[in-house]
Formats: structure tokens, sequence, C-alpha cells
């Protein structure tokens, strides 16, 4: 008894520290009374510690359909502190929720019991399919926002809102249909970190445009964004950008221009098509100047380019075809390749002994070194999986691979490589 009233003597900051571990929900049903609502109108409500795997059972506040987004006009006003909101609809295929219309194909039932008593708050309304629509602009009142997700949703227009929180450290706007947007709008986020935008459509302009957050961004994702343009080298100098991603895009460049002093923090990356050495190549000739670029931020991020290939592109004139019944798959593909210690690359087929000769990048380890047994192991597998080309440090012309298929039929390799598959037969 004594501690409970303790607990009513406290004032309206303790309370909130006290019940500041409670997730959205649990802070809904303490508020008991005037005193309980107020110190929750005080709370911070805590945050999934992942940015990257969210679910239903995190505290963070998820609107899955029509109620949920209709009860943010009494949220706001319960729980004003909300730092986190996901709207995601991206399973639902092209039976998406209209936020324009408030048509939902799935609206189901949410918030049993949970009915606002608080006078200033507006009601829950009874569902009236198709003319409940939702005031998206609720959003930009939870002023504490750190995390705001718009995924699968049917947007229409420019919602400048969306761009006004100077909390806000993660934007997800993935699939939201015609948003009409660009990166001046970002100007409003001087927080944010990551910014995530898959397949926005009508989001236009210059990649210089993101120098308006290039000091806090740590992660960007534009990946079929196809109406930005630019240079990667405008996000060369972003102090923190970790992981970038352009697939799908028209932004260009050439990974060989990149510097010493250039994404420094950068530790993922995928270029995208139009970007040179992103993906494809067009020249044999340009393998090792380009694996030479790779070598250069690999070094300064031992994570970049894991288990990464890049190949020659097919309208290549040195790129000729093969017959997969009798002849292997020429190797026409580039990758990193290490020997304790030491890292190198070297053209592949991706199959087991169908690599050329390695181009070494580092020195060979001194024999005194702690590492050299295991350089030595590691170097013997090397080099026993260049067997076919063996001696070819590029891809063969068309001329000499077909005379080594000549000489070394495949059937005997695979059987060699395979001796109990049951699938040799049919080679």
């Amino acid at each position: 008894m004594p501690i409970l009233c303790n607990i009513d003597a406290l004032g309206l900051d303790e309370m909130s520290m006290v019940v500041g571990y409670l997730d959205w929900k649990g802070l809904l049903r303490v508020r008991v009374c005037q005193k309980w609502r107020d110190a929750v109108k005080l709370t911070q409500v805590p945050r999934s510690m992942s940015t990257k795997f969210q679910s239903m059972n995190c505290p963070d506040y998820f609107i899955v359909n029509q109620k949920y987004a209709l009860a943010l006009s009494w949220i706001v006003h319960a729980l004003p502190r909300l730092q986190t909101i996901h709207c995601n609809f991206q399973y639902r295929g092209t039976r998406k929720f209209d936020v324009k219309t408030g048509e939902d194909p799935f609206p189901n039932q949410a918030f049993t019991g949970f009915d606002s008593d608080d006078s200033e708050a507006t009601p829950i309304p009874p569902r009236r399919p198709g003319l409940d629509k939702v005031d998206l602009s609720v959003v930009s009142r939870f002023r504490d926002l750190r995390e705001l997700s718009l995924e699968g949703l049917s947007l229409d227009g420019t919602y400048g809102f969306l761009f006004n929180f100077p909390q806000l450290e993660s934007l997800i706007l993935s699939n939201t249909g015609l948003l009409r947007w660009d990166f001046s709008m970002l100007s409003g986020l001087p927080k944010l970190k990551r910014l995530e935008c898959m397949n926005n459509t009508k989001l236009t302009g210059d990649l210089e445009g993101l120098q308006v957050v290039g000091q806090t961004l740590v992660e960007v994702n534009l990946c079929g964004c196809g109406n930005v343009e630019g240079s990667i080298m405008s996000l060369s100098k972003f102090p923190h950008l970790e992981e970038l991603s352009l697939l799908r895009t028209k932004i260009t460049g050439d990974i060989r221009d990149i510097g010493d002093n250039d994404f420094v923090a950068l530790k993922k990356v995928d270029f995208g098509g139009y970007v040179y050495g992103g993906g494809h190549m067009d020249r044999i000739e340009d393998a090792a100047d380009l694996m030479l670029a790779r070598y250069r931020m690999k070094k300064r991020s031992p994570s970049l380019f894991v288990h990464r290939r890049w190949s020659l592109i097919e309208t290549s004139p040195q790129h000729y075809g093969f017959d997969g019944h009798h002849s292997r798959e020429p190797p026409f593909y580039v990758e990193f390749v290490e020997a304790g210690p030491r890292l190198g690359w070297r053209w592949t087929n991706c199959v087991s002994g169908g690599s050329c000769e390695s181009h070494w990048l580092d020195p060979e380890p001194d024999p005194i070194d702690p590492e050299y047994e295991v350089y030595l192991k590691d170097l013997e597998y090397v080099q026993r999986d260049a067997d076919f080309y063996k001696g070819f440090n590029i891809p063969p012309t068309q001329m000499e691979h077909d005379e080594l298929n000549r000489i070394i039929p495949l059937d005997p390799i695979l059987r060699r490589f395979a001796p109990s598959s049951p699938f040799v037969g049919f080679w």
C-alpha cells in the first residue's frame, strides 16, 4: 500500500519515466485516469532496436488496414511522442490501400476496446465502406518521429508534410504510386540517416540534390527510381555513407574515377548498370583497371564486394557463345580471390576448375609470417581451381576455347568432378 501511495504522489515527469519502457499498446492500457493520460502524453514511446526487420510484435506502430490509419487522428493526442510509424501494404499485390479514396480491400477490424476518452481527441466513427478517407497529414503532428515508413500505398500528388520532421532519422518511401517529390524537399529532415526509396517512379531531379542531407546520410537506396539522374561522384564526399544501392537507376559514372578520399565510409554498394564497372565491362582489357579500383575500395573496407562477380557484357565483340552440351561456359566473369592475407582477382566461369590464372595485387607474405602456412594451403586450392584454363591469364579466344574443349571433352571432366552423380550420363 505505501508503494501505491508513493506512485500516486509522483509528478507527471516521474510517472512518465515509470511507464517509459512500455510499447505503444501498453501505454494505451495504463491511461486509466486523467493523471495517467497526461503522464503518457509526456512519454517518449520506445522504438524497435532493429531498423531492418520489423514485425507486428515489435514496439513500433504499424498501420496494416484502414482502421489503424483512421486511429492516427486520436493516437496523436494520446501518444504525441510516438517515434516510429510503419505503413506497409507491400504484400497485397494490386489490392493496395488507397489513401486518397479510403478504399481498403482488407478492412480488418483493429483497436477493439481502445476507444478514445480524451475530450480533445477525434473519436473513431463507424466504418463506412468507401467513404472513410484517411487524412495522412496527421502524421506531421508527431514531432518526435524518428522513423517513418510508407510502403505499398496508392499515393497521388505532392505530400510536403512527409518531409518536415526535425528529429527524423529514417525515411522509407517504397512503391508509393504517384508520389511526386524531389531531393530538395529533404531539407526539412536535418537528421536524416537512412533514405530508402524503391520504385518511386515520380521521384525526379539530380543526385546532387542529396547534398542537403549529405553530412548525416548513412544509407541510401534508390533502387528502381528511374527518373533520377546524375553522377555517383555527387555522393563521394558524404562522410558517413556506409550503404548505397543505385540498381535500376540512370545514375552514371566510372568506378575508375573513385579516388582514395572518395566514399571513405562505404561498406556495401550496388552502383547499377549505368555506372561503368558497376556490373559489366565492355572490353576484357578494362578488367585490370576496374579490379584495381575495386581493390583500393576493398582495402579500406574489407566487407565490400564479398561474393560478387562482374561480367563481360554480352554485346561486347569479344564475347562469344558456347554449346552447353559439349563445351564449357567461357570464363567471362571476374571475381576477387584470396589466399591467406593475399588478395587478387581472376577470370572464371563460376564452375569448379573453371578459373583462369590469378592476378595478385598484394605481395606474397613472408615465410616467417604466422599466416604463411594458411596462405600456402589456400594458394594450393586456388591453383587447383585453375585446372582447365591453366596458363591463361585472360579468357581464351573462341578458337582457343573450342580447341581446349576438343582436347579435353566435357564428359570426362564431369565424371572426374562428380563420379557418383546420377546426371553424368546426360551430358
